[in-house]
């Protein structure tokens, strides 16, 4: 049996026009990592939720500095 063992990024580009979904556009421009593990007969597909955090406070923390520096159109 193959086994699976990857880790990739989904990149939510857009929400289609007029979808009146706020949070999908919300995402639109995010990376949502996640991971595909098991037999290739029956993949277990999950988000990673530790790295996603980790993107989301570094993110946080970048915004932070600029707004405190004066620097919010880098």
């Amino acid at each position: 049996t193959r086994m699976m063992n990857y880790r990739m990024k989904a990149e939510i580009l857009d929400t289609p026009d007029g979808s009146g979904d706020d949070e999908l556009a919300d995402l639109a421009g995010k990376s949502i990592p996640f991971t595909v593990k098991g037999p290739a007969s029956s993949p277990k597909v999950k988000v990673d939720l530790e790295d996603l955090l980790k993107q989301e406070a570094q993110g946080a923390l970048e915004r932070g500095l600029r707004k405190l520096f004066g620097r919010d159109n880098d």
